[in-house]
């Protein structure tokens, strides 16, 4: 079986799979992107106007 033809039979057989889920269970079959954070680029625009956590806490301790 050639990857193509493979590829098909995975599409075919995953939509027979669903149709036989309840909603429930279609929840499960919606793929998720997970991204990994270290490797997202972080525009200076971005880096500017992020505050760290313990800056923020500082911020909250001065204003108590």
């Amino acid at each position: 079986m050639s990857e193509k033809e493979l590829k098909e039979y995975i599409k075919i057989k995953g939509k027979e799979e669903i149709k036989h889920l309840s909603d429930k269970e279609k929840l499960y079959q919606i793929p998720i992107t997970y991204y990994n954070i270290s490797e997202l680029d972080i525009t200076k625009e971005i880096e500017q106007k992020f505050v760290s956590m313990k800056e923020k806490e500082k911020i909250q301790e001065i204003g108590d």
